[in-house]
């Protein structure tokens, strides 16, 4: 209520992280850093947060399948991390929440964080695929993202490109425009300043907003509301070290957030999950965003 930048109050969809790579993740994992999913397709909060879990769980039996009964490992926020390549984690993703989506009658869809600051080797000039053992131009790697856009109907892809690079994510935007959100993180840092001049390239159509990213949450709220007044999609993010508490919940309904990315298992995830049933029985579980 007091920190509110929206006259209605709606409830943010689920975007959690299913299976993690990159540096969240050891050595084999996926070279991407986040293989997310989000039932953008609920009529309401209920069947948003139990569809992510049913997703994690199938995905979990997918990739036990695929590799032969391998001990999974989890990453820091609560996601498996097979040794796999990235395309067979988002083969797998994608085939789960298919597969749930089938079962629950409404659309869940795949998403990406890349976190290509990490792949990017300014000496080389190369993005670096450790896993896949390959090494990509930038163009190279702008092509595999709307490549991959395609294939995998990704919905959301977050830092496609290094974080210095945003005339990159100008051009990327055009290419895979209409189809997908691509999201500053890295690039963005929560600055307003920033997400000015990137929403003013079309550099981006979503918005990582981390409240303990930019030390104020007045300054966080600041970035929130130029990103309403410029048609950015706000995701309110949580961190790899989360406490258990449900606050970001909170100032994701009243900030107007679209996405809540808040993982998907683990007590400090699931905490967020649970608030947002919370404020759904205050203001009514079917009172969910449009994306």
């Amino acid at each position: 209520e007091h920190l509110k930048l929206v006259d209605e109050f709606k409830l943010p969809f689920p975007l959690g992280n299913v299976i993690g790579g990159g540096a969240h993740a050891g050595k084999g994992a996926p070279d991407w850093q986040e293989m997310l999913v989000s039932p953008i397709g609920a009529k309401n909060i209920g069947d948003a947060v139990k569809a992510n879990f049913l997703v994690h769980a199938r995905a979990g039996k997918l990739l036990d399948k695929h590799l032969g009964g391998f001990t999974l490992g989890r990453g820091d926020e609560g996601a498996y991390a097979p040794p796999v390549k990235t395309e067979v984690g988002l083969e797998i993703l994608k085939q789960a929440a298919d597969e749930i989506s089938d079962e629950l009658g409404f659309k869940i869809r795949v998403g990406v964080d890349v976190a290509a600051s990490s792949l990017w080797d300014p000496k080389k000039q190369r993005y670096v695929y450790r896993t896949e053992g390959v090494e990509l131009t930038r163009e190279e790697q702008m092509n595999r993202v709307a490549e991959w856009v395609d294939r995998y109907e990704l919905f959301y892809v977050e830092d496609p490109l290094d974080e210095n690079d945003m005339e990159g994510f100008v051009e990327l935007s055009k290419m895979v425009a209409g189809k997908t959100l691509i999201c500053g993180d890295d690039l963005i840092v929560t600055r307003p300043d920033i997400l000015s001049e990137a929403a003013d390239k079309g550099a981006v159509q979503a918005l990582i907003v981390k409240p303990n990213q930019v030390g104020l949450l007045t300054t966080a709220m600041k970035s929130v509301k130029i990103a309403h007044e410029k048609g950015i999609v706000p995701v309110v993010s949580h961190r790899s070290g989360e406490p258990p508490e449900g606050y970001l919940a909170q100032l994701a309904v009243g900030w107007g957030g679209k996405l809540l990315k808040a993982g998907v298992v683990g007590g400090e995830r699931v905490a967020k999950a649970n608030e947002l049933l919370r404020i759904g029985e205050i203001i009514g579980w079917e009172k969910v965003v449009k994306l």
